[in-house]
């Protein structure tokens, strides 16, 4: 960490205070406490061109009038059937409990997985009623559908969920989100952020030490006068020499206390990783010398990120993580815009494939107790626009993913009542579902009763036919 990010975070350091450094990494890697992954896709990810119906020449069904008024969004002309048909055979086709439907060929680990029952997706969600994009985030973040339009000091249900867990929210992506945010007493607009960690560089985490004698025996004898060494040093013996002198209620106390728990802290990090290498099937995905790495570089690093604070959960004590995606907002030309994203995410080979066989290899009954839950602040509309995409559309899906989870298809994924929707400009998906109560069934699975407390459900729904509790096996 750099010493400039030490006030932005310092606050954060008061959770140290209580971690237990005890644990061994046997136990770690033998931890079976649940522990929640959450993905936003910003943007608005559009979940039918991932799964989308197979095409059928009757003009009344489902399949037909999807691909016809799709056609744009997959550049294709809605007039030429064959063209339709021959786009609908690309994807991959799957059977469950007699519904047949296909899954975006870049998507081949996810339909593996949801072949395996691992994959809960759960069809016709509603989160916000407005297709503004800070608006509906801050809805989902927060899990609140009546936050206001600039509530963004809230708590976020991540945070809440990790208070109600007794432990921590890591934060893996470059900025804290408010999904992590930390409740604040009663008051629901404001947070606190004493139970979050930032491990943005899980290689990095912790203020920088300067090491003369390893920086000798390197032969790097004029590293120690350059200015991270200099700064380090300064500050290293200003503080050694106040926190013998320094009274509890001094206005520096503080400051102090948090840069002892810092270094402490980042010294526990490191040794927990300083026999571990940055694994190369984690690497490769962010390395730019690598020909296997993802379009966006950045979720690679963020993978890595969570494999090394799980090989640190000791230290962390984390049961909740939050992990970003962005760019899915496809206005215009969709397959470009979107199918790289796909891959990235949902390929053979990809993000969460490699993760997952590289945390199933190394810490089994961790792997056996991750829950990915994956959810964009609104979806699309029905029909796709001029422009070969598709507009902000309220409707949407939400994907929940782990070995723990009795995987299939909730709610009616293609209902026959949108089919006359489709020559409506401007239609959406109907939401059937709160997303709230789909996220209480979630924390329930973490902590019985944790649902009530971290939403409010009293205005929540579920469509007819859906039972949330059957979520997990």
């Amino acid at each position: 960490m750099k010493r400039r990010s030490f006030l932005k975070y310092s606050l954060a350091t008061l959770a140290l205070m209580g971690f237990n450094f005890k644990l061994n990494a046997d136990e770690v890697i033998n931890n079976q406490k649940p522990i929640i992954v959450n993905l936003i896709l910003d943007g608005g990810a559009d979940f039918r061109h991932i799964f989308s119906p197979l095409f059928s020449e009757d003009k009344h069904s489902y399949g037909y009038n999807f691909w016809k008024n799709r056609a744009s969004s997959h550049n294709l002309d809605g007039n030429n059937l064959a063209s339709l048909q021959a786009r609908s055979d690309e994807y991959l086709s799957v059977n469950k409990d007699g519904l047949s439907f296909g899954i975006n060929p870049n998507a081949r680990w996810l339909k593996e997985q949801f072949e395996s029952g691992n994959v809960a997706i759960i069809n016709n969600v509603i989160n916000s009623k407005n297709r503004d994009h800070s608006h509906s985030l801050l809805k989902l973040e927060s899990g609140d559908n009546l936050a206001e339009a600039h509530d963004f000091e809230r708590s976020g249900w991540g945070g809440r969920l990790a208070r109600e867990l007794n432990s921590n929210v890591v934060s893996l992506t470059r900025n804290v989100r408010l999904f992590c945010n930390a409740p604040n007493g009663n008051n629901k607009l404001e947070h606190h952020n004493d139970i979050v960690i930032s491990a943005s560089d899980s290689r990095n985490i912790g203020l920088y030490e300067y090491n003369t004698q390893a920086d000798i025996d390197n032969g790097d004898k004029k590293y120690r006068w350059r200015y991270k060494a200099i700064l380090s040093r300064s500050l290293s013996s200003y503080y050694e020499a106040k926190r013998d002198l320094i009274e509890t209620n001094s206005p520096y106390y503080k400051f102090i206390q948090h840069e002892k728990l810092l270094i402490e802290f980042g010294r526990k990090i490191k040794e927990k990783l300083s026999n571990i290498p940055e694994p190369t099937n984690l690497t490769e995905l962010y390395d730019r010398k690598s020909n296997k790495h993802l379009d966006n570089k950045y979720f690679g690093k963020q993978l890595r990120n969570l494999y090394d604070s799980l090989i640190c959960n000791d230290v962390l004590n984390m049961q909740v993580a939050s992990l970003e995606y962005g760019g899915w907002d496809s206005h215009k030309q969709q397959i470009k815009s979107i199918e790289t994203k796909i891959d990235d995410i949902f390929g053979t080979d990809r993000g969460l494939d490699r993760v997952t066989q590289l945390i199933k290899q190394d810490m089994p009954k961790i792997s056996d107790n991750l829950i990915f839950v994956i959810s964009s602040e609104f979806g699309r509309q029905l029909a796709s626009n001029g422009d070969n995409g598709t507009d902000h559309g309220r409707g949407s899906s939400i994907l929940i993913i782990g070995n723990s989870i009795n995987g299939g298809v909730y709610g009616d994924m293609f209902p026959n009542s949108e089919i006359e929707k489709f020559s409506i400009p401007n239609e959406d998906i109907n939401g059937l579902t709160s997303i709230d109560s789909i996220l209480a069934s979630i924390c329930d699975k973490l902590k019985v009763g944790s649902g009530e407390k971290i939403f409010n459900l009293e205005s929540s729904k579920v469509e007819e036919g859906v039972n949330l509790k059957k979520l997990f096996s």
